[in-house]
């Protein structure tokens, strides 16, 4: 069985230059694939709500190749979805909503910063940890990196057929890009947060 994926109640996506998406466009349909979530800048909040769908041949006219849709039974996941920054949300059982924002998407990105005893330490930007100041700031490269999410989804059986449906894994994969805007905010508040 095929799930059908539709995306509404989209906020915070803005146009990314050079947009990752341009090249997964299938050639046939001229369409982004479903399993693609808009691009965003690290950072940037953004909200987005899925529903899924089960999808079956309607059997009523077999040479017209036409579908006929079903709402999902449950969806779920259980992917570390806090380690991204982001929250999933059940809104309904065939119904989620992805929000929040990228933090610290870029293994390579980093800050390094002057401790209390002048040793240095690599810490996140964002860091409680006491220091006197930030030595150096790494940008990461490259400057866009793609997350690939999983979300459990349950489908009925066929509805002619009685055949089919069960859980399925589907995978929403999303391009995240460096922002040089967030980088020199969060550069700032790390520099205001030094020992004076």
């Amino acid at each position: 069985m095929t799930i059908k994926i539709t995306q509404s109640n989209l906020s915070g996506f803005g146009s990314v230059a050079g947009d990752e998406l341009i090249s997964a466009i299938d050639p046939e349909t001229g369409l982004i694939p479903q399993t693609y979530l808009p691009t965003v800048y690290e950072a940037i909040p953004f909200s987005i709500d899925l529903k899924f769908e089960g999808e079956y041949l309607d059997t009523t006219d077999p040479l017209a190749n036409t579908f006929v849709y079903a709402d999902a039974v449950n969806n779920s996941s259980t992917y570390d979805w806090a380690s991204l920054g982001l929250t999933y949300t059940k809104l309904t059982a065939s119904t989620c909503r992805i929000s929040g924002s990228h933090q610290n998407p870029f293994p390579n990105q980093f800050y390094r910063f002057v401790l209390p005893d002048l040793s240095l330490a690599v810490l996140p930007g964002n860091t409680t940890t006491e220091f006197y100041s930030l030595e150096k700031y790494q940008m990461p490269s490259p400057v866009s990196i793609m997350k690939s999410m999983t979300i459990s989804v349950t489908i009925s059986p066929d509805p002619t057929l009685g055949t089919g449906g069960g859980v399925q894994t589907v995978t929403m994969d999303q391009w995240v890009h460096w922002s040089y805007q967030s980088a020199v905010a969060a550069i700032a508040a790390a520099r205001a947060r030094g020992i004076k």
